[in-house]
């Protein structure tokens, strides 16, 4: 708890970095979005349609999971560097967005290996069980997975580790205290995500919380973690 209240003060007295930022990401999540619209639809599928095979839902979902990886994730790797550099007392802190650069493929290869162990879930779980039941399964398994890999993109900037060890690494610190972290990851996701009730654009001033919070958790030595 006194992790998050940090966060919450440190995002604030640095509102205009982190503003600037997460403006920066909120573009990419657009971008994202429709890149893997014009993608689906030029493949003659219909992501919105109702009535869309199994099959065809997957390949949209893979698209949309690439598209992320490419597009979204490394801007998450220039605001964890920034975010690290702030953190360790830096100057000119914003050089740490260079890491959008140098940790563009493990970061988005992190990204993909998480995308495609959900996708095989959710193959799995809605191909075994009724659609609502599948639903519910695979979004309780989402958020567990989501919380045990959290650490993963931080650790590639932070410590320079490939993407299977930056896994291994999350999923380690995850095993400890599960329940300690599933719940620092919901609460650090909720106050990142709150700006959205300020008519969405509010966003843009409360998800830097959600990036120091994960990164204050990597600040120790990485053997002492």
């Amino acid at each position: 708890m006194a992790l998050l209240t940090y966060s919450f003060r440190y995002v604030f007295s640095n509102l205009g970095i982190f503003a600037g930022l997460s403006g920066v990401l909120v573009a990419a999540f657009v971008a994202s979005f429709f890149a893997t619209q014009i993608l689906v639809h030029a493949m003659g599928f219909h992501i919105s349609s109702r009535l869309m095979e199994l099959p065809d839902m997957m390949v949209a979902s893979l698209i949309g999971a690439a598209a992320s990886a490419f597009i979204v994730l490394p801007i998450t790797a220039g605001i964890y560097g920034v975010a690290f550099r702030m953190l360790d007392g830096a100057i000119e802190p914003i050089k740490g967005f260079s890491m959008l650069q140098k940790r563009y493929v493990p970061v988005a290869t992190v990204s993909l290996i998480v995308s495609v162990a959900m996708l095989i879930v959710r193959l799995i779980t809605f191909q075994a069980m009724p659609r609502f039941v599948g639903g519910v399964v695979f979004n309780g398994v989402f958020l567990v997975v989501g919380s045990a890999v959290m650490l993963g993109v931080p650790a590639v900037v932070r410590f320079g580790m490939s993407p299977v060890e930056a896994l291994l690494y999350s999923v380690r610190r995850f095993g400890s205290a599960p329940l300690a972290y599933l719940g620092y990851s919901i609460a650090a996701s909720l106050m990142g995500f709150f700006g959205l009730f300020g008519c969405g654009i509010g966003v843009i001033c409360t998800l830097g919380m959600t990036f120091v919070a994960t990164a204050l958790l990597l600040l120790e030595p990485k053997a002492e973690a």
